[in-house]
């Protein structure tokens, strides 16, 4: 457990410039991927107010974000999922590597 704890440290900042960088859509779609029930609610009071999206594009609501994706694995475990489907992506890496 300790190995995985400061490996996520090592990547925060990498983590984060990628969540402050990505298209807002994105914020929803990984929302609406979560598995674990309780995440999901956590990231949905934050993009959603009174039953409106939130403007994603402010930076306090980025910032609160930013702050539910650090507390919750399962969310941020969907962010490096795609970071590294990215990474594999753009170098020409097999999906199974």
């Amino acid at each position: 457990m300790r190995n995985e704890e400061e490996e996520l440290e090592w990547l925060r900042p990498m983590i984060e410039a990628y969540l402050q960088n990505c298209p807002t859509t994105q914020w929803l779609n990984w929302a609406g991927k979560c598995p674990d029930p309780a995440e999901k609610k956590s990231i949905e009071s934050v993009l959603f107010q009174n039953g409106y999206l939130r403007d994603l594009g402010n930076a306090a609501v980025k910032a609160d974000l930013l702050k539910v994706f650090s507390q919750c694995p399962a969310l941020m475990e969907l962010v490096i999922t795609e970071i590294t489907q990215e990474v594999r992506t753009h170098t020409g890496e097999a999906p199974d590597s």
